[in-house]
C-alpha cells in the first residue's frame, strides 16, 4: 500500500494504560472533595467526548445537575465501600 515504508524501521513503541473504573462505566461530575474540580474519566473519550463535554459544561456553567449523568457519579463507589455498586 505504501511502498516507501517497506523498509521502514520501528524506532520506539509506547504503551499507555487506559483508566477504566471497576464497573467499566465512566466517572463524571464534581469532585466530592474539591467543589471547584469537575472531571470525566472514560474509556470512550473519542466517541463520547463532545457529548460529555456539553453535559458537564452545562453543570459547571449553570450550577445544575444533569439527570442523565446521575448513574455515572463517583458517589456510586462510596455506596459499596469503595467498590463499584452492582449495575
Amino acid at each position: 500500500m505504501l511502498p516507501p515504508l517497506r523498509r521502514a524501521q520501528i524506532e520506539k513503541v509506547t504503551v499507555g494504560r487506559r483508566i477504566v473504573p471497576a464497573d467499566g462505566l465512566p466517572v463524571i461530575g464534581r469532585s466530592p472533595v474539591y467543589h471547584n474540580v469537575h472531571s470525566v474519566t472514560t474509556n470512550a473519550g473519542i466517541t463520547l467526548g463532545p457529548c460529555l463535554a456539553q453535559l458537564l459544561s452545562t453543570e459547571v456553567l449553570y450550577d445544575v445537575r444533569v439527570d442523565v449523568l446521575e448513574p455515572y457519579r463517583s458517589t456510586r463507589f462510596a455506596a459499596a465501600g469503595g467498590q463499584a455498586a452492582p449495575a
